[in-house]
Order: structure tokens, then sequence, then C-alpha cells
């Protein structure tokens, strides 16, 4: 124990206490090192390992903490106080992206795939590669978007805009954009196009034979047949 040490030599012991510098080449300790503060790197003492409180660990560069383990065993980076397992924080009003990369996309800033929130603090995921992305649940694919924007729901190849393999749901209104038709395609021959009305159909378009049908779901006239009411079949 002493004040100060300069060692031309290993270091090695079981116990020691400094309260100033300690120099050497080499240290070996069969115990515990006790530090009250940090340890810094040589000749750029504004790079540190810090113990800033109990059960706190962190790690400093250019005089500023970057990143620190809580006694909670949450992590920071850019936060002294996260707020879950890992939080990414920037002092300013600038993105705060994780990006992950490979040997095969490359580790340039442009390759990969970006997660994150953007300069405008709108979230984002974001693919740079030319390539799909996909969401998931129960181990089992929901939902692609292909390189060329193609979206499938249940389809991993979709061939249109959207692409769903189920059943659609509308709460409101089902609207084509202005100047453009509205187009309901069966896609096959003898499939039909129906139109219902709390599950009961109104209109029915029958492939097999290009009849429509309102109020009757077995049109038969060509082109178009209208149901009466029972008792009073007609046609027009």
């Amino acid at each position: 124990s002493g004040t100060t040490g300069t060692f031309s030599g290993a270091v090695s012991g079981t116990t020691g206490t400094f309260s100033a510098a300690v120099s050497g080449t080499t240290g070996t300790f069969t115990g515990d090192v006790d530090i009250a503060d940090k340890i810094i790197h040589t000749g750029d003492t504004d790079t540190a390992i810090r113990f800033p409180a109990a059960d706190t660990f962190s790690v400093d560069t250019a005089g500023t903490e970057r990143l620190r383990i809580t006694s909670t065993g949450f992590i920071g980076a850019g936060i002294a106080t996260p707020n879950h397992m890992l939080q990414l924080h920037r002092g300013d009003s600038g993105n705060s992206y994780t990006q992950y990369t490979n040997t095969t996309t490359g580790s340039a800033s442009g390759d990969g795939v970006w997660m994150g929130m953007g300069t405008d603090e709108a979230c984002y995921l974001w693919q740079n590669e030319n390539n799909f992305m996909a969401l998931g649940t129960n181990n089992t694919e929901r939902l692609r978007i292909l390189s060329t924007g193609e979206i499938g729901i249940g389809v991993a190849a979709p061939s249109e805009v959207l692409d769903v393999n189920g059943t659609i749901q509308c709460l409101n209104e089902l609207r084509s954009k202005t100047g453009n038709d509205l187009l309901l395609n069966a896609g096959s021959a003898n499939r039909d196009v129906k139109i219902q009305v709390n599950d009961t159909n109104i209109m029915y378009v029958k492939g097999s034979n290009a009849t429509v049908g309102i109020g009757t779901d077995n049109p038969k006239a060509q082109y178009l047949q209208v149901g009466l009411p029972k008792a009073q079949p007609g046609s027009v």
C-alpha cells in the first residue's frame, strides 16, 4: 500500500491500496480490484469505464457518457435513466435508428435494415436492400411487402398492389380513386360476385352464365333478373 507506485515489471498480490497513481507494464491480482469511480485510458483521459452509482456501470467517450447499465439491468444508450430493457436516446432532434447488416448487405450507412425513429419523430422500419419485408405472428408469416411494393396478406408472392388470401371486412365504404372505375373481379371462370347486406344477397352476378340477379341468387335471364315478392315471381 502507499500513495504512488511505479513498476517496470509485473505487479502482483492479493491486496493493495493506493491513494494516487499506480503505473507499470503489467498487473496480476488474485483478489478483487477496488475502484472508487473509473478506469481511464492512458493518454486519453476523457475515455473511461465508470461506476457512477451502486450497481451501475457506464462507458464514456470524448468526456460524455454513451452507455449505461442500471441496477435494474436496463441498458441506456445516450440516456442515464432508461425506461425499458434497451432505450436509445438522442440529445437533439436527430434520428434514432438501429441498423442490421451482414457480409452480403455490406456495412455502409445505406445497407441492410434500419429500425427506429426519424427526424420527424415518425416510426420507420426500412429495408435498404432489394428484398422483401415480412411480418409474422405465432411463428407464421402473415404479411409480406415485396421490393416492388406489392403487399400480400396470406400471400407470399403478391401480384397486385394488395393481394389478400382470405376475407376482407370493410366497416365503412369501398371507394375507387377519383376518376377511376371500381372493378370487382372474381378472377376466374365460374366464380360468382355477391353484394350482401346483413349477410343476405342483394345482388348476385353468376360467372357461369354472366347473369345478374337482384333479390335472387339464381338469375337465369340474360342479363338482369329482378326477384319480386314471394308468390309473384317474375323477371325483367
